[in-house]
């Protein structure tokens, strides 16, 4: 629901402060949807498995856990699927005021908020699909990337980043035959210290 509402306030706000152009500007659209392949795998590269040490920084401990850590010691626990909303009101808040420096206009940049937005609900819909038991994708591209999450989950942690599209792992080269990656024992235990040490 607060996806819904974030876009449709961001459609609002926008329409509102300039009727004139809105249509002419949903091309913006397209610009997450463009970035999203790389975006995604920074995010995970370097947020979501960021190693926090519990002893140094608990708060921030406490919050990588919710965040993500526990999402790889129980893959399968759906609730441990999804972002906490904080997580999707910090890519919100830090991605909308960076168009604004781009575009300079509020409507565009709103625009670009509705974007990201629906873009964010879009992936946590694939993430979900591939955490799923019984979901079975129904083209070639969804199961090459649900294969690709499941090895994330329980081969390596330290490849196959993208979630929703590969195109950053086949840049960056971590798009690898799953039989030329060595097992990871903390594949299933990031960020839990006393297991990997």
């Amino acid at each position: 629901m607060l996806f819904v509402a974030l876009t449709i306030a961001f459609f609002a706000g926008s329409f509102y402060l300039d009727q004139e152009n809105f249509l002419s500007s949903l091309w913006i659209l397209l610009l997450p949807i463009i970035l999203s392949p790389f975006v995604e795998w920074f995010l995970h590269r370097f947020a979501l498995h960021r190693i926090v040490d519990p002893a140094k920084s608990p708060w921030n401990y406490a919050y990588m856990l919710n965040l993500h850590y526990k999402h790889h010691w129980e893959p399968t626990h759906i609730p441990s699927v999804f972002a906490p909303i904080s997580g999707v009101l910090i890519v919100v808040g830090f991605f909308t005021p960076l168009a604004y420096l781009v575009f300079r206009n509020l409507p565009m940049t709103l625009i670009f908020g509705a974007g990201t937005v629906s873009y964010f609900l879009f992936y946590e819909w694939i993430h979900l699909a591939h955490h799923m038991s019984n979901y079975k994708p129904v083209t070639a591209y969804g199961r090459l990337i649900r294969k690709a999450h499941t090895w994330h989950h329980y081969k390596n942690e330290n490849y196959w980043w993208g979630v929703t599209n590969p195109l950053g792992d086949y840049c960056f080269g971590t798009f690898k035959d799953p039989k030329e990656v060595e097992f990871s024992p903390s594949a299933k235990s990031l960020g839990d210290l006393q297991k990997q040490n």
